[in-house]
């Protein structure tokens, strides 16, 4: 008891001993304000432009926050890395957070946006990081394998051993002479991310969402990687290096990324690997392409179906209500935050706000079914209050039928069909998202279910 009670008294002690600096109020600038923080201190930004290139100080356990990444921007100028960091003394943990920022504007051969090299594992959570320029292709040979350099990174640079924990985080717009428009891996980095955006970023070279080069161990959960463009080799995914990389990603989608999704190097190692489930891969497997040097683990739950953003074209990768992609992912994956099973991308569909609102009011009819995942069967169950004609059929992802279950007169109270996965001509359909709309008179409800194999 003693000692614990020894040990709550540390904790309040080294509470009290952390300190809020305010910017501009408290200092001028963050530089400023980040010169000055000990270990625990958190600095807050307000709302405004801060044209700055940064620095990270040696101090361990330093939280950068801004009041919200829409409207408190760090802006390069143009004249180097937004953000740098490099310490070869200290291992910098998880207590130290960037968070709630625009970074934008950089210019620099290595990391215009972040540049984060050393050993470390920073938080970087609810950022935009875009329009950032990676300017200088390395001075050698290409024909000779002699690419290793450690320039690249529009977006985000990371080099030996750094590995953060970057969640929420949107990557657009940036531009790199060479490898990695969007994010930069080298040298035994594993960077961690969830629900990230990587898209619109190109590359003069290889890699215009992500380059994973050198001993890179990236981790992706629910991860958009779409519409970057590489005037080389991977659009998506770029893979290269003697030494072994590896890719997993479960929940994510590669999408309309050129020239292709997934790229392994001529150059490469037999040993790097990409383990792919649960994901939405345009072209499926045959979107990745190994040149002979790579592994792909293709797992379960994969599809091939065209996303359904909202507006791509405007940079809104929201998924739309019909997406095949809503509650697709990995049944094992904790819940979207609306409770339904989790859905593949960086944006969950928010169900409670989505298609429910549509159906017609509760006080006609309730539907649902059970299991939902499924296999080989589920149990529709729904209700009727008046004694009307009623249809239940089930609809692809393209909307075509696929299934007439009933069409009669039923009396008012609950009732269950079962449908076992056939067609109408008996034959057993393929995984995937299938709808199924209970029309009453003249109004319908439509739900959807997941069937696995």
């Amino acid at each position: 008891m003693k000692n614990l009670l020894a040990f709550i008294s540390l904790i309040f002690v080294v509470n009290l001993s952390a300190t809020i600096i305010n910017i501009p109020d408290d200092q001028p600038t963050i530089q400023a304000g980040l010169n000055i923080a000990a270990e625990g201190d958190s600095v807050i930004v307000a709302e405004g432009i801060y044209y700055e290139n940064i620095w990270w100080t040696q101090t361990n356990g330093i939280k950068l926050i801004g009041t919200d990444k829409e409207n408190c921007i760090i802006d390069g100028n143009g004249t180097g890395s937004v953000i740098g960091y490099e310490c070869w003394e200290i291992v910098h943990d998880s207590t130290n957070v960037i968070k709630n920022f625009t970074i934008q504007n950089g210019y620099s051969s290595q990391g215009a946006g972040i540049y984060l090299r050393s050993e470390n594992q920073f938080i970087l959570e609810n950022l935009i990081v875009k329009d950032n320029c990676q300017h200088g292709i390395p001075n050698f040979d290409f024909t000779e394998n002699g690419r290793y350099s450690i320039e690249g990174g529009g977006g985000i640079f990371l080099d030996n051993r750094s590995s953060p924990i970057i969640r929420n985080v949107e990557v657009i717009d940036n531009y790199s002479e060479f490898d990695g428009a969007g994010l930069f891996t080298y040298e035994h980095s594993q960077p961690i991310l969830i629900n990230v955006l990587i898209a619109d970023n190109y590359t003069c070279t290889s890699g215009a969402g992500i380059a994973c080069e050198c001993w890179s161990d990236i981790s992706l959960t629910n991860v958009t990687i779409a519409n970057n463009v590489a005037a080389e080799n991977g659009g998506g995914v770029y893979i290269y290096g003697g030494a072994n990389n590896f890719l997993q990603s479960v929940n994510s989608i590669f999408w309309n990324n050129l020239p292709e999704e997934i790229h392994f190097d001529i150059a490469g190692s037999n040993n790097s690997a990409v383990t792919i489930s649960y994901s939405d891969v345009e072209e499926g497997e045959a979107g990745i392409i190994t040149n002979g040097y790579g592994i792909v683990n293709w797992l379960d739950g994969n599809i091939d179906d065209d996303p359904l953003f909202e507006d791509s074209a405007s940079g809104n990768y929201h998924l739309d209500e019909l997406s095949p992609c809503i509650d697709a992912g990995d049944p094992a994956s904790p819940l979207d935050p609306d409770g339904t099973m989790a859905d593949m991308g960086a944006f969950y569909f928010d169900q409670s706000i989505g298609i429910e609102e549509m159906e017609i009011p509760t006080n006609k009819f309730s539907l649902s079914n059970f299991p939902n995942p499924f296999n080989p069967s589920t149990t529709i169950t729904f209700s009727i209050d008046p004694n009307e004609p009623y249809e239940l059929t089930i609809y692809n992802i393209k909307g075509e039928k696929v299934k007439q279950l009933v069409s009669d007169q039923v009396s008012a109270g609950q009732h269950t069909v079962i449908w076992n996965g056939e067609d109408d001509s008996g034959k057993l359909v393929s995984s995937g998202i299938y709808f199924y709309k209970l029309k009453v008179g003249n109004q319908e409800s439509i739900k959807r279910m997941l069937l696995l194999k």
